[in-house]
């Protein structure tokens, strides 16, 4: 088993998903080069649409890699090879049609190196003599309902270029084709298809090679001109591109022993960086750039369970989440102040906007509250791994100093029992709707105060008491006969649907007494659904190892990742039971299994603390540059 490549002998594997952070593709099992193939969802960060209920959705945009043979045909032998390391998908095809056999091999990526470009090329070997085609189309009507704004065709090009309904964002896409053996017959709409020929012979080899470059009106003024603009040829491109993953690839988690849990860190890694873009502030979401399921909104599980394993693998990749707080935070002042509260209160579900976009009929709408501390976390997070003092005065402090203001107003002190209190919310615990003193929001609470009065001292800044008073007293519920955290007022053991007391040990390390560990962990992992995300068993194998339970450390990372996960690609489920792909929620935790769970890695500020673990079929553990205390760090663990 190669530990680098995920390859499919047969054609029903899952779907697999290709991105580059600023563009992604969802593939069918065929990648779009046969008779009859769908177009891909596409999608790009940050371009958003208004659907029902005023609510954005991330806009499906005409798909750029369809390059159809042009007669029907049936699959006699397939494989295809998804490289993990160069970030390139192979698809290789025996078909056939009417006339005989032909080997149909088409190789893929998204430019990492350039993330407006993209491209696909197709070596076509027949058995027989006569005149072949492929189709190429960037169809609009799978778009979603943008509208038309300019589009035109030349003989060796198609340009499209649409725009959304509500914000009016124009997406410019263009295809190139090399000038090789075909030759173009026009049909169809204008700017829609474009049908290239060529005389095949026997045995012999033909190529066609097709780029695409696609910009918005989110980067340029004028997307339409920058997308007809002549981009590199598909050498220089692939080049680049493979140049640019192998920087990537300088971090990577290593396991010598396990060749299954090897493939899923590299697929995971290789997913949630593929998700992530420098230099932008559009965060992620659950399902990274690969569907518009939860209609690509930003939740906590940017800042809790992706964030983290992308802040110490590729912190510049990272920065795009704690980014985009930061250029949203007026509008998470506005709907606090729309509460009657002062500071910021951050969208259970966010768009381009950050505006709340979680549909008014669901409760977590205004009830899930404890977005706002896991906010002042994630910007807590980024200082202490970076050491980067400017961006905490310019960028970090301001979103947690709101945060902080925000929870002085919100919380409610209770003179009789001298502690504060948070009422009606939605527990980390989804199914808990409606309770008091949830305890993970409850302690997450006391931490972004801690953390906020920590930042202000740094930065020689204003060190409001009332927020230490809080801190310090802040109710976690607690049932001293059973020796347990209670999950909420009134908790009688009900089923959980994923983690929640259980965060209190981590990530938020408020509790640390190995004894209290275990009661909360054997505790509720008694209760929870088997059936809920995978994030929760990602937790319990980080508590596990914490507690030096090494065997069922390694049988909750199995859990996290093994009956959510679709094989060959890696396809990672949100659930055991449904197909909603690609959960980078779950991979993201996962990942934090093997990146603080294993090897016991602790962030402190100005440094860092390990206490490592191996399963007993593990030889070794190696993270190669992994980013601690402001530096890059390997980390080597042997049985």
């Amino acid at each position: 088993m190669d530990p680098w490549l995920l390859v499919a002998s047969e054609p029903d594997n899952a779907p697999l998903y290709l991105a580059n952070g600023y563009l992604g593709t969802s593939l069918g099992w065929d990648s779009g080069v046969l008779a009859g193939s769908e177009p891909a969802p596409c999608y790009i960060r940050g371009v958003y649409d208004r659907g029902t209920g005023d609510i954005d959705h991330l806009a499906n945009i005409p798909c750029w890699n369809l390059l159809k043979y042009g007669a029907p045909s049936t699959v006699r032998e397939y494989r295809r090879e998804l490289d993990l390391r160069r970030g390139i998908l192979q698809t290789d095809l025996l078909i056939e049609e009417a006339r005989g056999l032909l080997r149909v091999a088409s190789t893929m990526f998204l430019s990492r190196s350039d993330p407006h470009a993209a491209a696909i090329r197709i070596r076509v070997v027949p058995a027989f003599d006569g005149e072949i085609s492929f189709l190429s189309s960037l169809e609009a009507n799978s778009s979603g309902g943008l509208d038309i704004v300019h589009s035109e065709r030349g003989e060796r090009s198609l340009q499209l270029t649409t725009r959304t309904g509500t914000y009016g964002i124009e997406v410019a896409q263009c295809l190139r084709f090399e000038k090789v053996e075909w030759r173009t017959q026009l049909g169809g709409d204008p700017g829609a298809e474009l049908e290239l020929r060529a005389n095949a012979i026997e045995n012999q080899e033909l190529t066609l090679t097709q780029t695409a470059r696609i910009a918005t009106t989110l980067e340029t003024d004028d997307p339409t001109s920058f997308s007809l603009r002549e981009g590199e040829n598909f050498d220089v491109l692939q080049r680049d591109h493979e140049r640019a993953w192998a920087e990537l690839w300088k971090t990577d988690i290593e396991i010598d022993g396990d060749p299954q849990a090897q493939q899923f860190a590299r697929a995971g890694l290789f997913y949630l960086w593929s998700s992530m873009k420098e230099g932008d502030d559009r965060s992620i979401a659950p399902m990274g750039l690969s569907s518009n399921f939860y209609n690509g909104h930003v939740f906590w599980d940017a800042e809790i369970w992706m964030y983290p394993s992308l802040l110490l693998t590729q912190p510049s990749l990272a920065r795009s989440c704690v980014s985009y707080r930061k250029r949203t935070l007026d509008a998470a002042r506005d709907r606090a102040a729309l509460n009657g509260h002062a500071g910021a209160q951050f969208p259970w579900e966010g768009a381009f906007t950050g505006e709340e976009m979680t549909p008014e009929w669901c409760e977590t709408r205004d009830y899930q509250l404890h977005i706002t501390a896991d906010v002042a976390l994630a910007q807590w997070w980024y200082f202490i791994v970076t050491a980067d003092l400017d961006w905490l005065r310019n960028d970090g402090f301001p979103v947690i100093r709101a945060c902080a203001e925000y929870w002085e107003s919100r919380v409610e002190y209770s003179a009789e029992k001298d502690h504060y209190e948070v009422s009606d919310v939605v527990c980390a615990d989804e199914y808990a709707v409606h309770v008091n003193n949830d305890a993970f929001t409850n302690a997450a609470v006391s931490k972004a105060l801690l953390i906020a009065l920590r930042a202000a001292e740094i930065l020689g800044e204003p060190q409001p008491a009332r927020w230490r008073d809080i801190a310090e007293k802040m109710y976690v519920p607690y049932d001293p006969a059973a020796g347990t955290h209670l999950e909420f007022d009134g908790y009688q053991g009900q089923v959980t649907k994923q983690a929640d007391v259980e965060l209190l040990t981590f990530p938020l390390e408020r509790i640390s007494d190995p004894e209290q560990v275990a009661r909360d962990l054997d505790y509720y992992a008694t209760v929870i659904d088997p059936d809920g995300p995978a994030m929760s068993f990602s937790v319990y194998s980080i508590i596990s190892a914490q507690l030096e339970r090494v065997a069922a450390a390694y049988e909750y990372l199995r859990r996290s990742f093994e009956p959510n996960t679709r094989f060959p690609f890696f396809a990672f489920s949100e659930t055991p039971s449904n197909n909603e792909y690609f959960f980078c929620t779950g991979a993201g935790g996962a990942l934090q299994a093997f990146l603080f769970g294993f090897t016991g890695l602790r962030l402190r500020e100005g440094y860092f603390s390990l206490k490592p673990v191996l399963p007993d079929n593990w030889k070794s553990l190696r993270i190669h540059r992994v980013h601690l205390a402001g530096a890059p760090t390997d980390i080597e663990i042997f049985a």
